[in-house]
């Protein structure tokens, strides 16, 4: 995405997050909850930079039982897409285990949607095979696209793509 892009998005999302927040309230409603979900999600697109998001990413990822359900892709994209290489192999590894541990389809999703924003173009090439070998995952051949779009759009993908044609 373009600097002034992401720039401007982040712009945008401070002063909400300062209002929202990414703890659930006791008074929050339907909108409410709704509107907490659609920010974590756009500061996973246009906030990977900010030290903020990143910090509360990394603290929630740790502790997965306390991330509401409908964060819980965003936040593991937003603590792949900051980590360092080796943080991000170590991520990596614990969503693996985590997709391994679990047979709940809406858990699995979770995981599939956010996996392929590992920050190395090796991880996203292991990433985008654990999905294409055949019984290795049981899940639908429509949710392993999430996958390869989610490696393919995010960062590195010149090197993900000569990764491939080797």
């Amino acid at each position: 995405m373009h600097a002034q892009m992401m720039s401007f998005g982040q712009m945008m999302l401070t002063d909400l997050d300062r209002r929202v927040g990414w703890t659930p309230k006791e008074d929050d409603g339907h909108m409410g909850k709704m509107l907490r979900a659609v920010l974590v999600r756009l500061q996973a697109a246009f906030c990977r930079s900010d030290e903020d998001v990143a910090a509360k990413a990394h603290a929630l990822f740790d502790t997965p039982d306390l991330i509401p359900n409908d964060l819980k892709a965003a936040v593991y994209k937003i603590a792949l897409q900051c980590s360092s290489p080796e943080e991000g192999a170590a991520r990596h590894a614990t969503l693996m285990e985590r997709f391994s541990a679990t047979e709940d389809p809406a858990r699995r999703k979770e995981i599939m949607t956010s996996i392929g924003a590992v920050p190395s173009a090796e991880l996203k090439l292991e990433v985008m095979e654990w999905t294409s070998v055949e019984n290795k995952i049981q899940v639908c051949c429509t949710d392993k696209l999430f996958v390869f779009v989610l490696c393919l759009y995010c960062v590195r993908t010149t090197q993900v793509v000569r990764c491939i044609s080797v």
